[in-house]
């Protein structure tokens, strides 16, 4: 994760923009076609991202307020409306987007102090500002998972790095020990080579992953 919350809120804002404007140039049925997550097809995906804005809002309202707000009612619940907004027309779909944009936004800007602590769906306690760098992840990673061409060489490169540091991290705690190097930072040696796109798709279990020293798929990293 970026330590620098300031460029992370300008990550997190780039990638909603990119987001949405992938979205936007979707063609009506394109949304009903596959999307690059088994199961899926483009508008679960957008619904997804959608729904998960305004998830990612109820911590900061949380934190804004003091009063509990989790991020979904439930497992089950998250699923059944991720299920139900993916079967919304596409202009809905479109205008959903939008809207949950703007409602992230509007949480953060109300949220008094970065450090409180709130709970993400899986319980985990986590300072409210983390929220942004997920968001971050969300919709920039999602944007893949169109499936329209759009590919890791698209995202920022401090975006790039950061998501790598938060994979090789997460595998260090579950004692996995892979170290990925990026043959575009100057430095060619590591278990997986690559460059840093290229890294960030194979870690991800995203196609276009072109590395050089994977033998199998990549561990578990969310």
């Amino acid at each position: 994760m970026i330590d620098d919350q300031g460029q992370v809120r300008s990550l997190a804002d780039a990638g909603q923009s990119f987001f949405a404007g992938r979205v936007a140039a979707l063609d009506d049925a394109a949304f009903a076609g596959a999307s690059g997550l088994p199961g899926w097809s483009r508008a679960h995906v957008v619904a997804h991202v959608a729904l998960n804005a305004f998830a990612l809002g109820n911590l900061a309202e949380w934190a804004t307020t003091g009063v509990e707000t989790p991020a979904y009612p439930s497992p089950a619940a998250r699923d059944a409306d991720i299920e139900l907004h993916a079967h919304w027309s596409p202009a809905e779909l479109r205008q959903l987007t939008a809207r949950s944009g703007e409602h992230i936004v509007a949480a953060w800007s109300r949220v008094p102090d970065w450090s409180v602590l709130v709970r993400n769906s899986q319980g985990r306690e986590l300072p409210v500002g983390e929220t942004v760098w997920l968001r971050t992840r969300e919709v920039w990673i999602h944007a893949v998972d169109l499936a329209d061409g759009t590919r890791f060489t698209d995202a920022p490169p401090e975006f790039l790095d950061g998501l790598l540091h938060d994979i090789r991290s997460t595998w260090a705690k579950n004692g996995v020990a892979l170290t990925l190097e990026a043959t575009d930072r100057g430095d060619a040696a590591g278990d997986v080579r690559g460059s840093a796109a290229d890294r960030a798709a194979w870690a991800t279990g995203r196609p276009g992953g072109a590395v050089v020293g994977a033998t199998a798929e990549p561990p578990a990293w969310m």
